[in-house]
């Protein structure tokens, strides 16, 4: 038989099954994570037109790359930061506080003062304050900072800092900042402010959800020895003044003394990455009389191999002893995260989750409730927070710990972008977000078995196959 011969019928399924079993050689020699060579495995066989090119634009051969390049210019600044950070001994740390020191070098310092904002406008203005006292520098890195009211205002801080005399430094992610373009700043950059993009996209491409290697982080720096984190971005819907009672319900965290230091070695290796000069000298770096507050800085991104907050928020779970109360406005748990969260039930601690009742993503809020009859299962309660937006990452761990950051409890946060957190050690932090995560908790409606059985068939289909990306998201 001649090859005009062969019906096409199995030419097309030869080709079709030297596709596929090339594919699949080809992820798996990549050696990632289980689940998420699952799931690109059956988008490229599905979806074999339109899924190389995403592989390829955006899978982990492209992030590798950058990976290679990041590492380049983090271990140039760790030269230049050999001494500059605050070294506390071991014994003034809890057990926890071992992960950052093993897998970053991140050592327990102190700080003079921690205070807590749950709402933007109350963390706005902290920040702004702060900036118009700046006599040095003014450091910023944030994912979203938008071109409107809230924004401006921002701008117009550092615009008036840098007309001063004020080193001002932003960079911002160009994807989750998209809106606000080089107009926007140019009295900022006209009067002395250096602006940078984290890592532009290319093609022309346009705002998406899933472009991976974003810096995710809210790092706010003022003179080496005032810092902000937390979750709260720059934009109208984070401020009740310009949205009303719609405004997000958020948690951001202001922290002053010694253990600023890596919170701006944080932001210098984001910046130095971006293409930005090297601001590692003494004087970004002052030295601080040390606070009774012990704080760690977890910084986490995919550039490394291991993943520190995501290290921290299992061990945290995996041995608490009497309480975990977890708020996250994105609940998709990877196997060692949920498998944490189940462990601590059966140990006998109470582990409650608040995430809201309407998320900002509709595909993630459906993965995210595809784990509700697993982790009630187990013994977890769930509230889910109403009447607006739950955008706060916290964790409570006993009374000995509590964290306020920019990672939410899913995989994107923990593996494919730029992240960070304050982890506070001690029971008044601590006590003082269970506090506010009861306070949650009464505008939150408890989530029941009933409840998930009243679902229809097209809601949990939908719920269930939403699930099946989550690694991806």
């Amino acid at each position: 038989m001649t090859l005009d011969e062969v019906p096409w019928t199995s030419l097309f399924a030869a080709g079709e099954t030297a596709w596929v079993v090339g594919l699949v050689v080809f992820i798996v020699l990549e050696r990632r994570p289980a689940a998420s060579s699952l799931a690109w495995i059956f988008g490229l066989v599905l979806l074999p037109f339109l899924g190389l090119p995403l592989y390829f634009l955006f899978g982990p051969r492209r992030l590798r790359r950058r990976k290679l390049r990041y590492r380049d210019r983090r271990v140039a600044v760790t030269h230049a930061l050999a001494s500059s950070e605050e070294r506390m001994p071991t014994a003034y740390a809890t057990r926890l506080a071992g992960i950052g020191e093993r897998l970053q070098h991140t050592h327990v310092s102190t700080a003079t003062r921690v205070e807590l904002f749950y709402e933007g406008d109350d963390a706005y203005d902290a920040i702004l304050a702060a900036i118009d006292r700046a006599r040095d520098h003014v450091h910023v890195e944030y994912y979203i900072f938008e071109a409107d009211e809230v924004g401006a205002k921002l701008r117009d801080a550092l615009t008036a800092a840098a007309t001063r005399g004020v080193e001002v430094r932003l960079l911002v992610d160009a994807v989750g900042s998209l809106g606000a373009g080089r107009s926007f700043f140019e009295d900022l950059t006209r009067s002395g402010g250096l602006v940078r993009r984290f890592q532009p996209p290319r093609l022309g491409l346009s705002r998406a959800r899933f472009l991976n290697f974003r810096t995710h982080r809210k790092i706010v720096v003022v003179d080496g020895c005032v810092g902000f984190t937390g979750g709260v971005n720059w934009a109208a819907c984070h401020s009740a003044r310009a949205s009303g009672a719609s405004a997000w319900r958020d948690t951001h965290v202001e922290l002053e003394g010694p253990v600023v230091a890596s919170l701006q070695r944080t932001f210098v290796e984001n910046w130095v990455y971006s293409e930005g000069d090297s601001p590692t000298t003494r004087r970004y770096f002052p030295e601080l009389v040390g606070g009774a507050e012990l704080v760690q800085i977890l910084r986490s991104g995919p550039d490394r191999d291991v993943f520190p907050i995501h290290a921290f928020y299992f061990s945290a779970i995996a041995t608490a002893r009497e309480r975990v109360l977890l708020t996250t406005p994105y609940l998709v748990p990877d196997e060692p995260a949920l498998a944490a969260l189940k462990s601590a039930v059966l140990r006998g601690v109470r582990v409650e989750i608040l995430v809201p009742r309407e998320g900002d993503s509709k595909i993630v809020q459906a993965a995210s409730r595809s784990y509700y009859e697993e982790l009630l299962d187990a013994g977890c309660i769930l509230h889910e927070y109403e009447g607006r937006m739950l955008h706060a990452k916290t964790l409570v761990i006993d009374s000995e710990v509590a964290t306020i950051g920019t990672a939410n409890f899913d995989n994107r946060s923990f593996r494919l972008n730029f992240e960070v957190m304050a982890v506070v050690y001690g029971a008044r932090h601590a006590d003082a977000l269970a506090a506010q995560f009861a306070r949650d908790v009464e505008n939150a409606q408890l989530v029941g078995r009933r409840k998930l059985r009243e679902l229809g068939a097209l809601q949990r289909l939908a719920e269930a196959s939403a699930r099946l990306a989550s690694p991806l998201l």
